[in-house]
């Protein structure tokens, strides 16, 4: 979650979460060039997320772009005017949902860019199969057919 500007390494860990929060009047800018230096260890997760075209003249020139560009580049995934509220939101969403199937999913975002189609397709086979015989995914289907809340074991 965050509320005020963000600069140069501050936009790698930035990029390195899964979810991003920010408020409307947060600002952003790769700064190291203004700096005689290069985003180099940062572009890492930050082209990990977005396309190196959306952030190709914010990353060469150092300019500032707003909340609305970084969400509409994916650089971050909610914009909101209660950030805080937002935040907490999310985390107890993911606090409702199976741990296990939010640590694979987490996973299967993560490697997504980084595997050809067809490897893709055969890992995710995989891990669908493991997934939906694991004891976690069998309590989920039978608490929603039973209409009752999962019972999660942590």
């Amino acid at each position: 979650m965050l509320t005020g500007a963000v600069r140069a390494g501050g936009l790698g860990i930035m990029a390195a979460c899964d979810l991003v929060v920010v408020a409307p009047t947060v600002n952003f800018a790769f700064t190291e060039v203004k700096l005689g230096a290069a985003p180099a260890l940062i572009s890492v997760p930050i082209l990990a997320r977005v396309a190196w075209s959306n952030v190709a003249a914010a990353f060469i020139t150092g300019e500032e772009f707003d909340s609305a560009r970084a969400l509409a580049i994916g650089l971050v995934t909610h914009v909101s005017q209660d950030p805080h509220a937002t935040a907490q939101g999310l985390v107890a969403a993911i606090c409702a949902a199976g741990p296990e199937a939010v640590a694979t999913t987490i996973k299967i975002l993560r490697r997504a860019a980084n595997d050809s189609y067809e490897e893709q397709l055969d890992e995710m086979r995989q891990v669908s199969e493991r997934v939906f015989q694991s004891s976690e995914a069998q309590e989920g289907i039978a608490a929603f057919l039973e209409k009752r809340p999962p019972s999660w074991r942590i």
